[in-house]
């Protein structure tokens, strides 16, 4: 399946979620696993969670942060994709140009979260909910840390 024929086949709506809104998944073992949980990020924080911007971030309640990505509704199930990745599912070396453009319009009903699975051997201290409230509580302070931190330097120059 091509990002194209992913597009055409399936009813995509954005969710209706603003920055630093939280979310939780069914991992694709629910019944072994539980839900995994999202944080909702703004454009100008990465999507690489090994990006040095995250080095304030204390994950250890959720086992680490192991998903940077999109989360969309795909006929009316909440679901995440990492379509920078080039893994939505089907294996494709190269994206020609109708796949780059059928991504960008994907896109445009994806909303960017960084997020957790509930456990891999063992189950993390926080489960998904709380875990992701925790993520999104250090995100958003540090955000607001950061821009607060670019008016001072802009007042002063």
């Amino acid at each position: 399946m091509t990002y194209k024929e992913f597009l055409e086949g399936h009813k995509l709506e954005k969710p209706d979620l603003k920055e630093f809104d939280i979310a939780t998944v069914d991992s694709p073992n629910p019944v072994s696993y539980g839900k995994n949980g999202y944080v909702v990020i703004p454009k100008s924080m990465p999507l690489d969670y090994y990006n040095d911007y995250y080095e304030f971030l204390d994950d250890s309640p959720v086992g680490g942060i192991t998903f940077g990505g999109y989360l969309m509704i795909d006929d009316g199930d909440l679901k995440v994709s990492y379509l920078d990745s080039k893994n939505l599912g089907f294996l494709q070396p190269e994206l020609d140009d109708e796949d780059l453009e059928s991504i960008e319009k994907i896109k445009s009903h994806c909303i960017r979260v960084i997020g957790f699975d509930n456990q891999y051997a063992f189950p993390n201290e926080l489960n998904a909910y709380d875990g992701a409230k925790y993520i999104s509580s250090q995100l958003e302070q540090h955000f607001y840390k950061l821009k607060l931190q670019e008016m001072h330097t802009f007042e002063t120059d």
